[in-house]
């Protein structure tokens, strides 16, 4: 059931992604910004690895069940589970990443994202904060991982049996700046095709 259930969490938002891209059509703009997405997640996806069980004597989070998901999102043996693990996560944070964009198109008049509008910015770390926390509370409730409080990585509350700690909140709150300027940098006016 938990490997279900963690197969789950991995495969059906990139699912509901492909989806979504496949009846709005979208653009080259569109494409750049979810690569951007990925790759910004694959920062900090890669980084949370080597701060994972097995690889440091404080490990930023555990398994709550013993071997975690099958398709381990960090990198730990160098398997191809590992890799898959790791694209299915980077795609999914580049999926995350535009639907902040689509919450823009969805809560603000228009033109979207072709100056710097503190709105736009503020729909996206709303955004960013609050998908940040849902994963992190279904996580725990879940059984799957839980990060733990760590001189680096203060709790922020208990929940359940583990902690939701500051390190994710942080990265999304980091993370999504660099994103909107990516996106107002591939505005229409300046890209081509």
């Amino acid at each position: 059931m938990q490997t279900a259930l963690a197969l789950l969490l991995l495969v059906a938002p990139l699912l509901a992604a492909a989806a979504l891209a496949y009846r709005l059509r979208p653009t080259r703009r569109h494409w750049l910004l979810f690569a951007i997405g990925c790759a910004l997640g694959a920062t900090w996806e890669l980084g949370f690895g080597l701060l994972g069980p097995g690889q440091t004597d404080a490990p930023l989070y555990v398994w709550i069940e013993p071997g975690g998901i099958p398709l381990d999102p960090q990198p730990s043996g160098g398997g191809l589970g590992d890799w898959i693990g790791l694209t299915l996560v980077c795609l999914w944070d580049g999926a995350l990443f535009c639907a902040g964009l689509a919450l823009i198109r969805w809560l603000l008049p228009g033109p979207h994202l072709v100056r710097f509008e503190l709105r736009e910015l503020a729909v996206l770390l709303i955004w960013g904060q609050v998908q940040s926390l849902v994963v992190e509370l279904v996580a725990i409730a879940a059984g799957l991982w839980g990060y733990l409080p760590q001189w680096y990585n203060p709790a922020l509350f208990p929940f359940m049996q583990g902690h939701i700690t500051l390190a994710p909140q942080l990265v999304w709150l980091l993370a999504y700046p660099i994103f909107y300027v990516a996106a107002l940098r591939l505005a229409p006016t300046r890209l081509r095709g």
